[in-house]
């Protein structure tokens, strides 16, 4: 009758147990899971005691592309005895404070992992005054001109002058002196030889 009386309750709550005893496999493998994690971490380190895993990266070569270089000199050239420096490759969303409101996730997705070739720096206070684009023919696809059109809203929305060229244009440093000066009015003052000309 003992007997019975202890299957029936078995039986009864035998959803219970169940539970009880998934809740208790899951529980254990989740304490293995970071153990292993834990014991991974712990023998890449062992090489150096108290490090952490060390990285197995390389140097690039170069930083820019030969046309990027090129251009870089010849932005260089251009602003030289300006208070102006040339900040290169930075991430779009260091320009601009972090946004806030209702939409600021969005923003902050829209403008992650993108970035401008160049920015024109006021110095000594660092300014950031305009933003200059080098566009190749990777620009011309239709990817690429929406994560352009992207970068120019923003640029835009938070008044910081934006001018493209393209790789294929051949400038002189005059020339690009010139098209800094239209979006940079008083800030790059062209050599008196040169006002009025064509």
């Amino acid at each position: 009758m003992n007997n019975s009386l202890w299957l029936t309750a078995v039986i009864n709550n035998l959803p219970w147990l169940s539970v009880l005893i998934v809740a208790f496999i899951a529980v254990f493998a989740l304490s293995r899971s970071r153990r292993g994690r834990t014991s991974r971490a712990t023998q890449e380190s062992a090489g150096n005691p108290g490090l952490l895993p060390s990285f197995q990266l390389k140097r690039k070569q170069y930083l820019f592309t030969r046309s990027e270089k090129a251009f870089y000199d010849l932005l260089l050239e251009s602003l030289a005895n300006t208070e102006i420096t040339v900040f290169a490759q930075m991430r779009l969303t260091d320009l601009f404070l972090s946004p806030k409101g209702k939409d600021a996730q969005w923003m902050r997705n829209k403008l992650d992992r993108k970035h401008v070739d160049f920015v024109l720096v006021g110095w000594p206070d660092g300014t950031p005054l305009m933003v200059v684009e080098l566009d190749g023919v990777s620009h011309d696809n239709a990817t690429q001109q929406a994560r352009d059109a992207d970068k120019d809203a923003a640029l835009a929305s938070a008044s910081i002058p934006l001018l493209r060229i393209r790789t294929e244009e051949i400038l002189s440093a005059l020339e690009l002196k010139r098209r800094l000066t239209s979006h940079l009015p008083g800030l790059l003052p062209l050599p008196a030889s040169s006002v009025g000309r064509g």
